[in-house]
């Protein structure tokens, strides 16, 4: 039995070591660094910028061993000759990932592809639009778009099924925005469009996604319900509270429905700030909150909040 083992170490040996596997695509990159707003802001486009244009681009590059992107390419640009894929291009020294190991040594290898949006903030925000298409029923959709006098272009969707997204950017160049508060003939504005069914009616959605408050809780009082088991810690956490909405916007049946970290009670001191909140009639879209359900997120920490 010996010999029939030390044999078969010999052979492993003796063999040629495997051939490593070919770098694949990158699907769930380990970001240790990725650009920040002012980065977006730092590589935007000027003339874009000065034209109230919004673009984005898609990055294909090779991991370094040390995590650096190199050899990128911009695989896709929109719109075109408008040097968002110029900008990706010389956006992409900022990134930094964590490089892959093999034998415990860091490996280059792989290649990723990187969507980047370049989306400047939107001057405007425009009352809501309904809208009535076969396709989509009782969704909203938000259109950020660039307006030049009534009318639409270069939109971006947000909210809303695939679907709803894809037939909103269709019917945006039809749409007319209503008498807008400024004399500016362009910049961008976000238009919220309601799809109803054809006789114009509409079922809000379960979750209100766009609240107006009327009372929030204070910094004060948000710093005071840091809990105790997180402060031996010295740990920031976060919490998402899932609410029925009442009458006058009060928070009633409330519940954990994420916190991070977990077990350090961040989701029973948010709960405990609930009463502190109250909506009003009305979400930013105009429809009634009353009955519907709202996730509300908080931040704790144990940094006490400034005060003047």
């Amino acid at each position: 039995m010996l010999s029939v083992l030390l044999a078969a170490l010999l052979q492993a040996a003796s063999a040629p070591p495997p051939t490593p596997a070919a770098p694949g695509v990158i699907t769930n990159p380990d970001w240790q660094r990725v650009p920040t707003a002012e980065d977006i802001s730092r590589y935007y486009p000027k003339a874009a910028l000065e034209a109230d244009l919004a673009g984005r681009a898609v990055l294909s590059c090779t991991v370094s061993a040390e995590g650096r992107l190199v050899g990128c390419s911009a695989a896709t640009a929109w719109p075109e000759g408008a040097g968002f894929g110029e900008a990706a291009l010389a956006m992409s020294e900022v990134f930094r990932m964590r490089p892959e190991t093999r034998d415990g040594q860091a490996v280059a290898g792989g290649t990723v592809r990187i969507p980047i949006r370049f989306l400047m903030p939107a001057n405007l925000r425009s009352a809501p639009v309904r809208a009535r298409h076969a396709e989509v029923v009782s969704e909203i959709i938000e259109l950020d778009c660039r307006f030049q006098g009534q009318k639409l272009d270069n939109c971006f969707a947000r909210g809303g099924s695939p679907k709803a997204s894809e037939v909103a950017l269709k019917v945006a160049g039809q749409v007319t925005l209503p008498t807008l508060p400024t004399r500016r003939q362009q910049g961008r504005i976000v238009l919220p469009l309601v799809f109803t069914d054809a006789s114009g009616a509409f079922a809000p959605p379960e979750f209100i996604t766009q609240p107006r408050w009327r009372e929030r809780p204070t910094p004060t009082e948000i710093f005071r319900a840091y809990p105790e088991m997180a402060r031996a810690k010295g740990l920031a956490g976060n919490a998402v509270i899932d609410c029925k909405v009442e009458a006058r916007g009060k928070l009633a049946d409330c519940k954990t429905h994420e916190e991070d970290p977990a077990g350090l009670g961040f989701g029973g001191a948010a709960l405990t700030l609930m009463p502190k909140f109250e909506l009003d009639e009305v979400d930013s879209y105009g429809l009634k909150v009353q009955g519907r359900r709202i996730r509300v997120p908080v931040r704790l920490s144990s940094a006490r909040p400034q005060t003047n």
